[in-house]
């Protein structure tokens, strides 16, 4: 081989070889756009410095002074403020570094450049984004610097706070940990605010890369950013709306966090909402956790990133000074904005159809003058606007004729599902009605993993749906209850049902299963946690200021089932030691205990028990235990509180029950009468009685409902009402129970062999309230239009003979009569209108006041 030869090889050689991808010229390039807008890096930096330092620099300031820290709300607003400011330049940061592209003589240097495009696209996209992230981690340095000053200099530092009438009184006391409870929130933040912030910057790149202009540019980045999470909204609430048991709480916010920076704002904020719940109870949260957020908003953002590269690479150099440089992305743009027209419009059944189209062909018009530069292809651009409203108008009723593509007739087959959770652990734990919704930040859901649970939900599901189509549901009484599917495959489906009367009692015959049994010992021992958590924070805390001694005097209060004892304090018929007497494992072994007996207990028991409850209360807990809970009970009285030693429910005892609260106005008491014969079902029914005027005009099946302390007479029978009270369950579900008593808002079941009872004492303050709404009357004769249909309903029911007989048995047999025909008499008064004739002869009615203070025999065995 000659020589010559050799050195051509050589040169074929080095021309052959790879050059390295990140070039000098490449460098050069990215530090020249740095050099240019290192201004706006300095006021970006100056920016984010507003915002979280100067926050924390105020807390310490307050904190330092005076010993608080709360008055931040204007520097807060500050922060929040400036730290949009700053995010808000990432706009200007990607349309300073691209500028080029919207300028014919700086695309054509650029372009000549001695780089490839890839290595310029690079080079410009990371100098960008370096103009724009540095200044905020720059600025999120200090804030950790300041947040070590904060933690070494004041958690675990105790503040006293003095009265500002004299600076030497301490009013109260607090202990510090504000920045060791931020920090976890605050290192979350900074990470999802640089994702925030990158994607923001990604999307105004894509946006720059697609339009010729920099007007369009703004213009279009600021409607996609807008847009997309909107639509999305609206295309999960089109679906939501018409599929009936559909949420749009539980899925329309974790797609919404996934739409751009706007998007990905909500989704940052719900995830931080949620890091410290347990993992059981994010199950069925309607967002994603944190770790997932930022890994799927990461990867949607490398996606959109690597499509603006290639977008970037088929820009030509003479599309420079059009508006859009990709016609498709014009029409995607006006797509999306018809279709949020049209669901605005359209939402209400179509029933706005002419402003929809004005509105719409206004909007159009103006995007096709600003695209076209005038008038121009007008004829086209009606063609356009036609097949456009036409695919958004379109996908709209395609939704709503599909009644949601189906969604909400979809039930899972019971062998797909791997668990259900339900927010229920048994029907003696609900009131008013309230089964329906997960409390997210609450107690967590039961689980259901037992076959013949799963099928009895499903099956329920299933029934729903058909009865819905069928137009067969009794809306007055059915419940709504929220199930969560876990299938086997993975995927979460979240449902809402409507129980009716049926429904729900198959629904609590599962109330004796063990995954109901599992999720109310779970529930018990959740309570006894935060019990101890509470009691370890009273004691560390017990030489503080606020504090002093109160850990020594906590009480521990066994109570009868209706003896509820307001902050743990002793009261009549109650037993009570003093908390620190108790063992310091106190709390797992009586919850260890009530899980034996919760898993013992049989149907009889727990759906009919004999025995009465009692209640367990310290400061603000309070623990309903079974007497059927002997494990319990029995655990109890190893540490003092002997339930044997608590008092019966007794005349006296009822009596001052009702008068040092009910008639104080702090509680109330109430008895109910189910006329028709329906299935009481504790307090999944209804809540407390106020007065009979807020239940009549609902109560067309025959229910009665008054309010026993309300009356005047009714320290005549406070025997009764002891009774009543001592023989009622608060759990019971029986289908011949037909009246119940309320206390405070909580509904017990009088059982049935003490209807004779109930009856008697229900009559007589029935006539009681007539009595007392007759005296009320005012000078035309006027009676409550309510209580006129209770009335009539009443007499109706019960007819002369029981009345006449319940009210002789404290008033006497002419007086019972008296009454009687005088309710009568009321009743035909306001259908015949005669109120003010009648009214003139009323005045003797005072003399059944006389009679009603007449002894009467209290001989009686029940």
């Amino acid at each position: 081989m000659t020589q010559d030869s050799s050195v051509k090889t050589a040169d074929i050689s080095m021309n052959t070889a790879k050059k390295p991808f990140f070039s000098k010229a490449m460098l050069h390039n990215g530090r020249q756009n740095i050099i240019a807008n290192f201004k706006l890096m300095v006021v970006i930096f100056i920016l984010h410095i507003m915002a979280m330092p100067m926050l924390i620099i105020s807390a310490m300031i307050q904190m330092f002074e005076n010993g608080k820290a709360f008055d931040l709300d204007i520097y807060a607003v500050i922060a929040v403020f400036t730290t949009g400011m700053g995010a808000a330049a990432g706009l200007i940061c990607a349309l300073s570094v691209f500028s080029y592209l919207y300028k014919k003589t700086d695309v054509d240097m650029r372009m000549g450049l001695p780089m490839s495009t890839s290595q310029r696209f690079v080079s410009d996209f990371l100098s960008g984004l370096f103009i724009y992230i540095v200044p905020f981690a720059a600025a999120q340095i200090i804030t950790w610097i300041l947040m070590l000053i904060g933690h070494l200099g004041f958690d675990g530092k105790t503040f006293y706070i003095h009265s500002s009438d004299d600076p030497i009184e301490v009013t109260s006391s607090w202990t510090c940990d504000l920045f060791s409870t931020a920090a976890p929130y605050l290192w979350r933040g900074i990470i999802g605010g640089i994702l925030l912030m990158i994607m923001f910057y990604t999307v105004t790149v894509f946006v720059a890369s697609l339009c010729g202009n920099i007007f369009e540019s703004i213009g279009y980045n600021i409607l996609l950013n807008v847009l997309v999470p909107l639509v999305a909204y609206m295309l999960i609430s089109a679906v939501i709306d018409n599929a009936p048991g559909v949420s749009i709480d539980r899925y329309a916010y974790k797609t919404i966090s996934l739409c751009g920076p706007f998007g990905g704002v909500v989704g940052l904020v719900m995830s931080l909402n949620a890091i410290f719940y347990e993992d059981d109870i994010a199950v069925y949260s309607a967002y994603y956790t944190y770790p997932q957020w930022c890994l799927l908003f990461l990867l949607i953002t490398v996606l959109l990133g690597a499509g603006t590269y290639l977008i970037y690479r088929k820009r030509k150099a003479e599309d420079t000074g059009k508006p859009v440089v990709f016609g498709v992305f014009y029409h995607v743009i006006l797509t999306m904005a018809m279709f949020c027209i049209c669901y605005s419009f359209m939402i209400d059944d179509g029933a706005e159809v002419i402003p929809m189209l004005i509105v719409t062909a206004v909007v159009y018009f103006v995007f096709h003058v600003v695209r076209n530069r005038g008038f121009g292809h007008i004829i086209k651009g009606i063609v356009i606007y036609v097949l456009t409203m036409g695919v958004a108008s379109g996908s709209y009723m395609l939704i709503r004729n599909t009644d949601g593509f189906g969604i909400g007739s979809y039930v899972p087959a019971p062998s797909s599902v791997k668990c259900v959770y339900i927010p229920y652990t048994g029907f003696n734990d609900q009131s008013r009605g309230e089964l329906a919704y997960f409390d997210i930040y609450g107690s967590a859901p039961t689980k259901l993993t037992q076959p013949e649970n799963i099928q009895t939900i499903t099956e329920l599901h299933s029934e729903y749906i058909e009865k819905r189509n069928n137009n067969e549901l009794n809306n007055i009484y059915t419940q709504q209850l929220e199930v969560v599917y876990r299938l086997k495959s993975g995927k979460m489906v979240y449902r809402f049902i409507s129980l009716d009367e049926d429904a729900m009692a198959r629904f609590i015959k599962m109330d004796t299963t063990d995954d109901l049994r599992n999720a109310r010992a779970d529930a018990v021992e959740t309570k006894l946690k935060e019990l101890e958590k509470q009691m370890e924070y009273a004691k560390l805390h017990s030489q503080e200021f606020s504090e002093k001694n109160k850990y020594e005097n906590y009480t521990a209060v066994l109570s009868p089932q209706w003896k509820y004892n307001e902050n743990g304090q002793a009261a009549d018929g109650s037993v009570s030691v003093p908390y620190i007497t108790l063992p310091e494992d106190f709390t797992d072994n009586l919850a260890k205990a009530l899980r034996n007996d919760i898993t013992d207990e049989t149907e009889e028991e727990y759906f009919t028990p004999e025995k009465p409850s009692y209640q367990l209360s310290v400061d603000y807990l309070t623990l309903d235990i079974s007497g059927s809970y002997t494990a319990a009970l029995e655990y109890l009285r190893s540490c003092g509180l002997d339930a044997e030693n608590i008092t019966d429910m007794t005349e006296s005892v009822a009596m001052g029950y009702v008068n040092n609260h009910m008639l104080n106005c702090v509680s109330d008491l109430g008895l109910a009468s189910y006329a028709s014969g329906r299935e009481f079902r504790g307090n999944a029914d209804f809540a407390s009685s106020s007065y009979i005027m807020d239940y009549v005009d609902v109560n067309n099946d025959g229910m009665f409902v008054y309010n026993v302390g309300s009356y005047s007479f009714i320290n005549e029978y406070y025997d009764d009402i002891a009774k009543l009270l001592e023989v009622s369950r608060k759990r019971y579900k029986s289908d011949d129970v037909r009246y119940t008593i309320s206390v405070d808002g909580t509904v017990a079941a009088i059982p049935a062999k003490y209807n004779e009872l109930a009856e008697r004492v229900f009559i007589r303050s029935a006539a009681d309230c007539f009595i007392e709404q007759a005296k009320a009357m005012d000078d035309t004769g006027n009676m409550s239009g309510t209580y006129q249909r209770f009335l009539s309903k009443f007499t109706e029911y019960y007819g002369r003979d029981k009345i006449v007989s319940a009210i002789g048995y404290y008033y006497g047999k002419d007086a019972a009569s008296a009454i009687y025909d005088a309710m009568n008499d009321f009743i035909g008064m306001n259908l015949n209108d005669t109120n003010e004739a009648y009214y003139d002869d009323y005045e003797n009615y005072d003399d059944y006041e006389y009679e009603v203070t007449v002894a009467v025999s209290n001989d009686v065995v029940y």
